[in-house]
C-alpha cells in the first residue's frame, strides 16, 4: 500500500495561521487574562467578597502561569502544535463554565490555577505557530497576534458590563465560556503542522545551526532575567487593578470606557512594536519603547 504523500500548503497559508494565532491570543490572552480584571468588580458584587479576596484570583491564575511555563516543552512534546493549542483554547472555555458556578473563594481560587496553567500554555502556542510558519516578518505576525488581547481588552468591557445587567453572573461566565469553545474549534480547523518545517527538523543538528547575534554570559542572563521580572511587574501586574480601580471612583458605563481605551492603546502599542522590530531590530525598538515607559512613569 503507498503511503499517501504529505499535505502542502501554498505559502501564504502562513497568514491563515497567523490569524488563527491571534483567535487564540484573543481568547487565551485577551479574555483569559488581560481582560479577565474585567469581571473583578462583578464577582465582588455578586458574593460579596472582600478586595484582597477577590484579587487573590488573579493572583492564583499568575502563579500557575509562572508555574505553567516550565511545563511547556513537555506539553507541546506530548500533544503537539495543533492539539495542544485547541485544548488550551478548550481549557480556557471550561475554565469559564466552571467560574460561572463557583461559589466560594476557593472554588475560584482552584479554577483560577488551571486558567493560569492554560493560559501560559496558550500563550506559547501563538509563539511556536508564528515561528514555525514565518521566516521573515516574524515580529510583525507576532505584533498582529497580539493585538487580540488589546481586541479582548477593548470589546469585552461594554459588553459584559451590558449582559451582566439583563442577565445573571453566571449565564454571561457560560456565554462566555461557550464562545471560547467556538474558538477552539476554529482554532482546531484552521492550525496545520508546516510541512516545510518538519522537513528541515529532519536534517542533521549542524546544518540547522545559526549563531546567536548576542552572547551572554551567566551574569547577564541573570541580569536580563530580573529586567523582564520587573517590567512584567508593571506591564501585567499593575493593569490587572484598573477595572476595580475605576469601579472606585466612576460609574459601571464610565469604568468601562476606560477600560476599553486601555485596550486601543494595547491594540496600537502592539502593532507598533512588531513593525518597529522588523525594521529597526531588537534592541533599537526596546530602547524606543523602554523610553515610553519612563516617560509614563514620570
Amino acid at each position: 500500500m503507498r503511503s499517501r504523500p504529505p499535505r502542502t500548503y501554498h505559502s501564504k497559508y502562513q497568514w491563515v495561521i497567523c490569524f488563527g494565532a491571534t483567535l487564540l491570543m484573543f481568547s487565551i490572552t485577551g479574555l483569559g487574562s488581560t481582560a479577565f480584571s474585567v469581571w473583578l468588580p462583578y464577582i465582588r458584587q455578586a458574593h460579596q467578597f472582600t478586595a484582597t479576596e477577590t484579587n487573590l484570583i488573579v493572583s492564583c491564575r499568575a502563579l500557575a502561569q509562572a508555574v505553567g511555563l516550565l511545563a511547556v516543552s513537555g506539553f507541546f512534546r506530548l500533544f503537539r502544535l495543533r492539539l495542544g493549542s485547541t485544548l488550551t483554547a478548550a481549557g480556557i472555555g471550561v475554565g469559564f463554565i466552571l467560574f460561572g458556578f463557583a461559589q466560594s473563594t476557593i472554588s475560584y481560587y482552584a479554577v483560577a490555577v488551571g486558567f493560569g496553567f492554560f493560559c501560559a500554555w496558550g500563550l506559547t502556542a501563538t509563539g511556536l505557530a508564528i515561528g514555525e510558519w514565518f521566516t521573515e516578518n516574524k515580529a510583525t505576525a507576532l505584533g498582529i497576534c497580539a493585538t487580540g488581547t488589546g481586541i479582548a481588552s477593548i470589546v469585552s468591557p461594554p459588553i459584559i458590563a451590558a449582559l451582566v445587567r439583563r442577565f445573571s453572573l453566571r449565564a454571561v461566565f457560560c456565554f462566555e465560556g461557550f464562545f471560547v469553545l467556538l474558538v477552539a474549534g476554529v482554532v482546531f480547523l484552521l492550525f496545520h503542522e508546516n510541512p516545510a518545517a518538519a522537513s528541515t527538523a529532519q536534517q542533521p543538528t549542524q546544518s540547522r545551526q545559526t549563531g546567536s547575534p548576542y552572547a551572554l554570559d551567566k551574569n547577564s542572563v541573570l541580569l536580563l532575567t530580573g529586567g523582564v521580572f520587573i517590567i512584567g511587574i508593571a506591564a501585567f501586574g499593575v493593569p490587572s487593578g484598573l477595572p476595580q480601580l475605576f469601579r472606585d471612583y466612576y460609574d459601571e458605563t464610565i469604568s468601562s470606557l476606560l477600560s476599553s481605551a486601555f485596550g486601543v492603546s494595547l491594540l496600537a502599542g502592539k502593532l507598533l512594536c512588531g513593525r518597529l522590530t522588523d525594521r529597526l531590530g531588537v534592541l533599537r525598538a526596546n530602547y524606543i519603547f523602554f523610553a515610553f515607559l519612563l516617560f509614563h512613569i514620570h
